[in-house]
């Protein structure tokens, strides 16, 4: 998973830069950048999701090792 999401955002760019040319190369471009840019979201989501929660608890320790908690 860890080497997918920058394979897929990478194919999406690609495909991207496909959009708006003529006959089916367009058409691909478009279902090419829509298709692997929103698994690419998915994917880095899944991958990176736990981190926000690491950062809570980290500030979290912060201000209870401070002192802050108590003023608060």
């Amino acid at each position: 998973m860890a080497i997918s999401g920058p394979i897929l955002t990478g194919l999406a760019a690609l495909g991207s830069a496909f959009v708006g040319s003529s006959g089916t190369y367009g058409v691909w471009g478009v279902m090419a950048g829509v298709i692997c840019g929103a698994l690419a979201s998915v994917v880095n989501t899944l991958e990176h999701g736990g981190q926000v929660g690491w950062w809570l608890k980290c500030i979290e320790a912060m201000l209870v090792s401070s002192g802050s908690c108590k003023r608060l």
